[in-house]
């Protein structure tokens, strides 16, 4: 419960940006959402809806199951080579 708080605590202080960051960094073994939800600290549906959907659009994260809503669904991290 105290560690719960801790992270909630923790979350209302980050960035957009730096929850971002740390999504790409977390899914560079893939993840589920339920998983990421309890490594950030933050609620699996808001952490969805206001992350996750939009990193997998703009090509940052892949879904291991091309159905959005597959219920084994896990992120991974898209490495970009145009250098």
């Amino acid at each position: 419960m105290i560690l719960m708080l801790m992270k909630i605590l923790m979350t209302s202080d980050r960035t957009y940006k730096e929850i971002k960051e740390q999504i790409i960094e977390l899914c560079r073994a893939s993840r589920s959402a339920k998983e990421l939800s309890f490594e950030l600290g933050i609620n699996k549906i808001y952490l969805v809806n206001n992350y996750l959907k939009k990193m997998v659009e703009e090509g940052n994260l892949g879904r291991t199951n091309p159905a959005p809503r597959a219920r084994n669904q896990k992120y991974y991290t898209v490495i970009n080579n145009k250098e």
